[in-house]
């Protein structure tokens, strides 16, 4: 028994050591720290991302922790709708899996 203890154990400061260096690898790390606690906890529901012309809940999602740390991530995407569409115009988005 001791010797799945011993493994698991490795194991998990292994995955830990793997992400510390991501964090203090990253260029933004307390955002990114405060990120991992917010999803993890379930407060990032609580917030909130401000964009130019919108406002998009803080879910727990890559979308939200991408625009959360590079505020101008996506932008290319904005411009377009921006410039395209008229008022009255409507968009339905079919998600992440056939977008990039």
């Amino acid at each position: 028994m001791s010797i799945f203890r011993k493994q698991k154990n490795t194991d998990m400061l292994k995955i830990f050591i793997k992400k510390f260096n991501t964090l203090i690898h990253h260029e933004h790390p307390f955002r990114l720290l405060l990120i991992r606690l917010f999803m993890g906890s379930g407060i990032s529901r609580l917030f909130t991302i401000d964009r130019e012309y919108y406002k998009i809940r803080f879910y727990p999602t890559l979308l939200s922790q991408t625009l959360y740390l590079n505020p101008r991530d996506r932008q290319d995407d904005e411009d377009f709708f921006i410039s395209y569409l008229r008022e009255g115009d409507i968009v339905i988005d079919i998600g992440q899996i056939l977008g990039h």
